[in-house]
């Protein structure tokens, strides 16, 4: 490289060098972090950022656990003492008319089982027709269960709108038609979706079954569509979880009650062959029937409580 090529290298190169080279470098000005003797401003986030200190997480099953008004003990026992009166009358014996299929199937068959102990070849026969019978009235078993729950109708207007109106047997079950196919289908989706859950585990199913309970008395009682009431329902019993847990060990102690009653009859029916069945049938048939009216009006008189504290409608 000649003499002339280092003196034309540019600075930096080897050739001539800046005026202020060798001294220090002035520094750019900086601006300090944060907005430095400026008034503070409120915290912005972008579009679609979580706001600060929540939870990213989805909320919709944790929030809203226990915020409703907790219920009293004298506030329950007011209401079902009110329930059990408005009850009485037209609503139970409809209730008993409805459950008396069962009590007819389990007679006919205690007696063709005598039949059968005396006479095998005509009680074989009858057996089996019996056995052909019941695959053909287990739709109209649920059917008539349906129309137990649907009872919730007339109840609910006896104890909000018409403390007075008294209606015949006939007439009480036929007004609950209006509400028939919502109750039916709230029972069916909402034990399907129990039951699924309870395959993925047993919490789930437990959890699920413990939202939905109210929505057959939402369907029935205030005449919501199906979704409508299933989705009432999960809401109130989250809200109400500890009041709604009553009618969770209502229905425990009323499992217990059946099967300390059910158990010694049915050693009974077992050491009174043939006429065990025949002598147990009907005490069978009148505890589970007690049994499922107390569950239901526990339940009208929890829920129709919950009623009140959400809506201010009172009893008439």
């Amino acid at each position: 490289m000649s003499n002339n090529d280092w003196n034309e290298a540019g600075p930096g190169q080897g050739g001539q060098q800046p005026d202020n080279f060798g001294q220090p470098q002035p520094q750019p000005q900086q601006q300090p972090p944060g907005n430095f003797g400026q008034p503070q401003q409120p915290y912005q986030q972008g579009p679609g950022a979580p706001p600060p200190n929540h939870s990213t997480g989805s909320s919709g099953l944790t929030e809203g656990w226990g915020e409703g008004a907790s219920l009293g003990f004298d506030e329950i026992k007011a209401r079902f003492s009110l329930v059990f009166d408005r009850s009485k009358g037209s609503i139970l014996k409809a209730w008993i008319v409805l459950g008396l299929l069962p009590l007819t199937l389990a007679l006919v068959g205690s007696v063709l089982s005598i039949t059968a102990y005396f006479a095998p070849v005509i009680g074989l026969v009858g057996v089996i027709g019996v056995a052909i019978m019941n695959v053909f009235l287990l739709p109209v078993s649920i059917a008539l269960t349906i129309a137990q729950l649907s009872l919730f109708k007339p109840l609910h207007r006896r104890i909000f709108e018409d403390a007075h109106v008294q209606m015949g047997v006939m007439d009480t079950i036929e007004s609950t038609k209006g509400v028939f196919f919502s109750v039916l289908g709230v029972s069916l989706l909402a034990g399907v979706a129990s039951f699924f859950g309870t395959l993925l585990c047993l919490i789930p199913g437990l959890v699920i079954g413990f939202l939905l309970m109210q929505s057959v008395y939402l369907a029935a009682g205030r005449e919501l569509g199906v979704m409508d009431a299933m989705a009432q329902s999960y809401e109130l019993n989250k809200r109400y979880f500890m009041s709604v847990l009553l009618v969770v060990a209502a229905g425990v102690c009323s499992v217990l009650v059946g099967v300390a009653i059910l158990v010694p009859t049915g050693f009974v029916a077992a050491f009174a062959e043939p006429f065990g069945g025949l002598l147990t049938a009907p005490v069978n048939w009148l505890v589970m029937q007690a049994l499922s009216f107390v569950a239901f009006l526990v339940q009208a008189t929890i829920y129709s409580c919950i009623e009140t504290k959400e809506t201010g409608k009172m009893p008439v």
